[in-house]
């Protein structure tokens, strides 16, 4: 019973119920809001050090985001996780990653960099010597906790105080490939 009402009082997110809900949303008082997933507006690589350098220096690639800030303004990040049974997803190839398959931790939260008016996320390096080392690097991912809620629905919280900045989670997905599927975006102020 204890551990019951500790559910209701820690998660009012039980309240809202999950049938219509699937993707990322974060907590706002009693409710939630919804982050819409945003796509990429362009790739990068910068190669002038690696010419510089006659190859041994690595050059780093880049995703590239429209808009210097995200829409999603936040104040104190906590995350509602909503997954689908494969079954109930009427337009798998938007949600493919919120299936009951995918949890949580198939995410990576990051910081974006600020450049100029657009965002990007450092998504590998290449070297001319040592190969291609594709996708986010650890030093650049934030860790955070999972709590469960029922079997498909997760509060997420990051360990950290997030500074103020940008912000995002994206797909881990094998060798890298997450980082070319739509990213959930938001700032912190």
């Amino acid at each position: 019973m204890k551990k019951f009402l500790f559910i209701l009082l820690v998660f009012p997110i039980l309240a809202f119920g999950q049938d219509d809900k699937i993707g990322i949303y974060y907590q706002y008082g009693d409710s939630v809001i919804k982050i819409n997933p945003t796509k990429s507006s362009g790739y990068k690589t910068n190669t002038i050090g690696t010419a510089l350098t006659m190859g041994i220096a690595s050059s780093k690639m880049v995703i590239k985001f429209r808009g210097e800030s995200s829409m999603n303004k936040l104040a104190e990040p906590s995350f509602v996780f909503f997954f689908q049974p494969v079954e109930r997803i009427k337009d798998i190839t938007n949600y493919f990653n919120f299936t009951a398959s995918h949890m949580p931790n198939n995410f990576i939260l990051v910081k974006l960099d600020k450049r100029g008016k657009s965002r990007e996320l450092n998504w590998g390096k290449i070297n001319v010597y040592s190969g291609t080392d594709i996708g986010i690097p650890e030093d650049n991912s934030i860790s955070f906790e999972v709590s469960s809620v029922d079997e498909l629905s997760y509060v997420v919280k990051p360990l950290i105080q997030l500074k103020k900045g940008e912000y995002a989670f994206v797909f881990d997905g094998a060798n890298g490939s997450g980082a070319f599927m739509p990213i959930f975006d938001f700032s912190v102020n």
